[in-house]
Order: C-alpha cells, then structure tokens, then sequence
C-alpha cells in the first residue's frame, strides 16, 4: 500500500482498488491506504462475499466490482451435461485450485440441473438465463 500512497502523492493515481482481497488484508490496507474497490467473483453458486466482504464494504465505503457473475459461462444456459473441458482450460483448473469443483463430474451435473430450473422460470418471464 506503500506505492499507492506514493503514486497518488506524485498524482500519478486518484484512486487505488484490489482484488481477491480477505477482509483481514482490507483491514490492514485501509490503515495506510483509502482504497475504493475490492474485485471479487461473485454469483449465484459463490455467494460467499455476502457473508463478510459485502457488509465489510459496505461499513467502510468500499466499493465492490463483481467478476464471474455468468459463473464463467454456466449460467449463460449454454452448457450440457455432454460440455467438455480441456485439462488447459481455465475453467477446469482455476476452481479446481480453488477447491471449487464448480465444472467437475457431479458438482457440474447438479449445477447443470439448477440452470435448467433457472431457464425454466427465465422462459416463463420471456428472458433469458443471464
């Protein structure tokens, strides 16, 4: 946070925002930096900012900038149960590493069914999935 304080004195800066930030690391950020926005993934099957981030935030004037909100491509009700990914693909290994099986074997079928719920009552209003 040292360089951002730096950087915004020199004026090359206004505003400094992070991403993947734990509320311990704002805590420790903010004491020494006004920082505007944390990033984080956020969708309907990772809702877990909720529980601390969001209210976090909310209690010190941070903004938040949501990624992964079409849950990378599963909630574009484009995927099957027949959709295969590469050993390369992001999608694979990402929440794989992040102990968030979201795309594998029985995690991917039952997402799969509760898309299909989700396009049933999107069909019904006339909209879709996303």
């Amino acid at each position: 946070m040292e360089v951002f304080t730096r950087w915004q004195e020199e004026g090359k800066i206004r505003y400094g925002g992070v991403s993947n930030f734990s509320v311990a690391q704002m805590e420790e950020s903010l004491k020494t930096f006004p920082i505007v926005c944390n990033q984080v993934g956020y969708n309907l099957f990772n809702r877990q900012p909720e529980e601390e981030m969001f209210p976090f935030c909310r209690k010190h004037g941070v903004g938040i900038m949501a990624y992964a909100s079409l849950a990378s491509g599963l909630l574009t009700g484009t995927m099957t149960a027949d959709t295969k990914f590469e050993e390369d693909d992001w999608r694979r290994n990402v929440y794989k590493r992040w102990n968030n099986p979201l795309f594998e074997g029985e995690h991917f079928i039952r997402n799969l069914e509760i898309v299909e719920k989700l396009k049933e009552i999107a069909d019904s209003r006339g909209k879709t999935v996303a």
